[in-house]
């Protein structure tokens, strides 16, 4: 981890591989990826495990987008396997025996950090042959060159796992929640459809804009909602620069500040039915109701919030888009699932998921859904639980394994 100018010169440089010019040039091979995952889905009879799948998915696309690795070479292969193997060893306990969790972890880590030396001396001579990829990797050494600073290769190895983790482990949670969300509300799918269909977007082979994306408004919206509801991280910790007083508390100088990101968002003033899911909450906000800065971070906040936050929203919008004018599905017990936390929200049984693909036939019908009605959309979408009788999973289903704690500096703090 890096602190004070390093992290900011880091950060500056971690930015400009998501500039617009960036985003524009990852939505190709993030939309055949998403694509390409939900006719896979649309095949077998079996329900589907969605958070395995989405897993899969999403290192896909971080992979191919942020390191220029696509899949079905022996590249991604081997380093979808030690990316795997480090994640599942990760949170163990923090003692470093042999054959522990831990000692894996690191076994995998220094796997991944030999093949990314590599793979990081081939991107430079690349990039000094004039042959500039259009992955994230090749924009970091680019940028860091612009600024008079060529990063370390261990610099851009460190740069390069806290990428895939951060666009792969939190980006699957998400778009599990997305799509056990949709299942649950039909009448937002129909919502979804609409939009689509408002800017002509609704041919399931139509390749999309930067521009289209950002038109569409109401799937904004259902991202922002799956974020505030269900929000990938559990919270951060910050080290108290200075003495200072909260509610009536002092927090001694030094100490760890650890904060809940959904208790944040279901405490929010001003927020009506906060454990509601209901995407026109944000439609309110956009109409001049006001919501305080600190109210929504599911990204964090500050100078340590996610530099690739406009990435993870973007491949979650693209999924939304992807699912609605492709398919449908449904919850294949038809029962909102128990939850788990560690390492990153997601259902225990992996959420089993039906999925039916929509046939594409005449006059912009899809699958009995008309492009010039869409109010049969929501019957299409239906699960065995009604929009009626829909219960989000319980505050305590999610609940983040550190809540709005302070710890000393000597004692250790969840994550």
């Amino acid at each position: 981890m890096s602190f004070g100018e390093e992290h900011r010169f880091r950060k500056r440089i971690v930015l400009k591989a998501f500039n617009h010019d960036g985003m524009e040039s990852y939505l190709g091979s993030l939309q055949a990826v998403v694509r390409d995952t939900v006719a896979r889905w649309c095949g077998p009879q079996q329900p589907v495990l969605v958070y395995p799948a989405t897993r899969e998915m999403s290192f896909q696309s971080a992979a191919a987008s942020l390191l220029g690795i696509h899949s079905g070479g022996e590249d991604a292969q081997r380093v979808t396997i030690l990316f795997q193997n480090m994640v599942d060893n990760l949170f163990s306990l923090p003692i470093k025996i042999p054959f522990g969790g831990l000692s894996k972890a690191l076994q995998y880590r220094r796997s991944i950090d030999q093949w990314l030396e590599g793979h990081i001396k081939r991107k430079q001579r690349d990039i000094e042959s004039g042959d500039v990829g259009t992955d994230a990797l090749s924009r970091l050494v680019l940028a860091a060159r612009d600024v008079g600073h060529d990063l370390s290769s261990q610099e851009i190895q460190d740069t390069a796992v806290e990428l895939l983790f951060a666009g792969h482990e939190t980006t699957s949670s998400a778009a599990t929640s997305l799509i056990m969300h949709l299942a649950l509300q039909p009448q937002v799918v129909q919502k979804v459809h609409e939009d689509l269909e408002k800017h002509g977007l609704l041919q399931p082979d139509q390749p999309l804009s930067l521009e289209q994306v950002g038109r569409l408004t109401y799937v904004g919206q259902v991202v922002k909602e799956v974020l505030r509801i269900s929000p990938p991280i559990g919270g951060g910790f910050r080290t108290a620069q200075k003495t200072f007083e909260l509610d009536g508390f002092q927090v001694p100088e030094g100490w760890t500040v650890t904060y809940s990101i959904r208790d944040t968002h279901e405490s929010a003033e001003n927020e009506s039915s906060p454990e509601k899911f209901d995407p026109d909450r944000w439609a309110a906000l956009s109409n001049g109701s006001r919501r305080r800065r600190h109210h929504y971070i599911p990204f964090g906040g500050g100078p340590r919030a996610c530099a690739g936050k406009e990435f993870a929203k973007l491949q979650l919008k693209l999924l939304c888009v992807e699912l609605v004018r492709t398919c449908r599905w449904e919850l294949a017990d038809g029962k909102v699932p128990a939850m788990t936390t560690i390492p990153v929200p997601r259902p225990v049984n992996g959420l089993p998921v039906r999925f039916t693909p929509c046939e594409l036939q005449t006059n912009n019908t899809l699958s009995g859904v008309t492009t010039q009605s869409s109010a049969s959309v929501a019957a299409d979408h239906s699960s065995e639980v009604p929009a009626a009788s829909h219960t989000p999973p319980k505050q305590e289903d999610f609940k983040a394994p550190c809540q709005i704690v302070m710890a000393r500096k000597s004692e250790a703090c969840g994550a």
